[in-house]
Order: structure tokens, then C-alpha cells, then sequence
């Protein structure tokens, strides 16, 4: 990942072509979060799926990662052994007897519950009854708002103009050249559209391909 891609860098960026030092970096800070969170209302991006690892002894519960927002799938692994635990909705889970919830897990509030077999972690020895397991969560995260200078977005660094782009529009706007924030809003719609392209639903068999701009217009959220 690029060293200069972060939130400090994007704002100068955004006053050089405002040519504007003086302009309040609260105000911009704002507009690329406002950028930032708009650009993401419809696909689920590929730079958005993340592993969370959680080792523990016996079923039970964990909490869900801070950025958390859907679940892909749910992985038990022990050794060599891998297994993925089927969901259930909340009440049926509860409802349902401990034989039953094997290899299952459901999400309630902020928590996942998960239960696996009691002799799991014992095939006789008990000495195996120490050994750990780990549970990996395949999830979609959710961005987080950026507030030091030292935050990096998580939209990949080649389509980072897309957050100047944005914030220089609202910028314009606000000083009501809306002949140039057409303009700004425009190309930064072109980078959406081609950043859909290249990282959006996987296809072809999970390979994401590169596309060329397209030009369409994209209405703003």
C-alpha cells in the first residue's frame, strides 16, 4: 500500500487544486467522509472482505469484529480439519437441542454463538482437551470514518481521487461554481463506475478483471 495514501495527504491534495492553503480542513475532512461513505451503497466491494480468527477451548460466544457489517461464512479448523458451521436464525437456534446446534452458529446483537461437538477437541486423550481451536469469520466490513491525518481509506489507492474528486465538488458547489463541481462530480463518477468494474461481484470464477473507464453517468446517492 502506498506510505502517502492517507487522510493528511488526500486534504492537502484537495487545497492544491482548490488553490486554497487557507481552506478549513475540517470542511474537507468532512467531504471526503462524505465522499467516502456515498461511493459505497450498492456492491459489495472485494476490498471489503476481511478474516477475523478467534481461538477458544469450547462452543460459546464472541463478539463480532468493530467493523463488522454481513457474514460470508463461518470456519471451525483444528489441525487439518476444517469445517463450515451452517447458520441458523436466532430462534431456531435457541430453540434447538444441543445435538441438533452442532456445527451451527447464529448472530444476535453484537455476539456470535457457535456450538460444536463436546468431544470435539477429545478423541480419548485427555490430553487433547487443552488443544485449540480456531474460528474464522468471513465477513464484509463496513468503512470507517476517517479522523487522523494518518488514516488510510480503504478504497484502493490508484481510485483515491475518487475522495479529492468528491470533495472538491462539494467544495465548488459551496462557492457556487456549480460549472466546475459538474466537472469534478463527473470524472469522479467515471472512477466509480471503473473501480465497480475492477473490484466489484467477483465473477469468472472469483478472478477479478481490469476495465477500462466507462463513461456513464452515475447518480449520486
Amino acid at each position: 500500500m502506498d506510505a502517502d495514501y492517507n487522510l493528511g495527504n488526500l486534504v492537502e491534495e484537495v487545497k492544491d487544486e482548490l488553490q486554497d492553503e487557507s481552506y478549513d480542513d475540517n470542511r474537507i475532512i468532512r467531504y471526503i467522509n462524505q465522499t467516502y461513505f456515498e461511493t459505497f451503497g450498492e456492491l459489495p466491494y472485494s476490498f471489503f472482505e476481511k478474516v477475523y480468527k478467534y481461538e477458544t477451548i469450547d462452543s460459546g460466544q464472541m463478539q463480532l469484529p468493530n467493523d463488522f457489517e454481513s457474514m460470508i461464512k463461518v470456519v471451525v479448523e483444528l489441525d487439518k480439519m476444517k469445517m463450515p458451521l451452517r447458520y441458523l436464525e436466532p430462534s431456531k437456534y435457541f430453540q434447538a437441542y444441543e445435538g441438533e446446534k452442532v456445527y451451527r452458529y447464529t448472530v444476535i446483537g453484537n455476539e456470535v454463538h457457535f456450538k460444536l461437538p463436546d468431544d470435539f477437541n477429545c478423541d480419548g486423550n485427555d490430553e487433547e482437551l487443552d488443544d485449540f481451536y480456531t474460528l474464522k469469520l468471513y465477513y464484509m466490513a463496513k468503512p470507517a470514518k476517517l479522523v487522523n491525518a494518518t488514516d488510510k481509506p480503504l478504497i484502493p489507492s490508484e481510485y483515491g481521487e475518487i475522495l479529492v474528486l468528491g470533495a472538491l465538488e462539494r467544495a465548488e458547489r459551496r462557492r457556487g461554481n456549480y460549472d466546475f463541481a459538474q466537472i469534478f462530480e463527473n470524472r469522479k463518477n467515471e472512477l466509480i463506475t471503473n473501480m465497480s468494474l475492477r473490484y466489484g461481484p467477483r465473477q469468472l470464477n472469483g478472478e477479478n478483471r481490469a476495465k477500462p473507464p466507462v463513461h456513464i453517468r452515475i447518480n449520486e446517492v
